[in-house]
């Protein structure tokens, strides 16, 4: 006869089991988090070119765009 321990142990132990396909591994976090750092890098040079080109009209005389 198992202990209430055990048998709660048990349980839980299929119980992840059962849920560990839906899961993610490391390595998906990994590529995930990679991935957001890449698209807030692209964001962040898209902002700095437009502010860029922004100067560089108001520079060379012409009016700033909305």
């Amino acid at each position: 006869m198992k202990t209430f321990i055990e048998q709660e142990l048990l349980a839980a132990a299929k119980e992840v089991s059962a849920t560990s396909e839906n899961t993610i591994t490391m390595k998906q976090l990994f590529e995930y988090r990679k991935n957001e750092r890449k698209k807030r890098r692209q964001d962040i040079y898209r902002n700095v070119s437009s502010y860029r080109q922004e100067v560089n009209n108001i520079l060379n005389g012409k009016e700033p765009q909305d």
